[in-house]
């Protein structure tokens, strides 16, 4: 039924575990074995550069010691380094590298284009309905992290959608 929220909500699972399942699907078959936690670590990190690891783990959702072992796999391809923070000796602050930016780069066009793709499947219409509904479920479900989604840097894909300045 139309305005159900748990009709919507059924949905919006049935949907997110149909890209998930691409998305591992497309991880799979790269042949740089990204797994999808190294993946979200990676965009948690392009967003929040300078991440301590227990940061990093309440964004991703993780417990510090998974996070940790995503982020030491990450190290040891050099994809991402530990430094001690600046403002605080005692912290460590995760970056990405040059390569870790690179890769992400590489994955996310992949995976947007191969969506994209699924996509085309619909009319204009059809698309702009949900883009529409994107725009609304984003921000709802995951405040302040809308702009991890967006290639862009933080703050312009909002504001461009807005009409405004980042």
């Amino acid at each position: 039924m139309a305005g159900d929220p748990e009709d919507s909500a059924r949905a919006l699972l049935d949907v997110a575990m149909a890209v998930m399942r691409r998305l591992r699907s497309r991880m799979r078959e790269n042949r740089d074995d990204l797994s999808v936690a190294q993946f979200r670590t990676l965009i948690t990190l392009r967003k929040h550069p300078g991440a301590s690891l227990a940061e990093i783990a309440e964004a991703l959702g993780l417990a510090p010691a998974t996070a940790s072992s995503a982020i030491d796999g990450l190290v040891t391809r050099g994809l991402v380094a530990r430094a001690t923070a600046a403002d605080d000796r005692r912290r460590v602050a995760v970056r990405l590298t040059a390569d870790g930016e690179s890769l992400l780069a590489e994955h996310r066009a992949a995976t947007q284009h191969e969506l994209a793709e699924a996509l085309s499947a619909l009319d204009p219409t059809e698309q702009a309905v949900v883009r529409s509904a994107l725009d609304l479920l984003v921000p709802l479900l995951s405040p302040g992290e809308a702009d991890c989604l967006n290639p862009a840097a933080p703050g312009e894909a909002r504001a461009a959608r807005n009409g405004a300045d980042p």
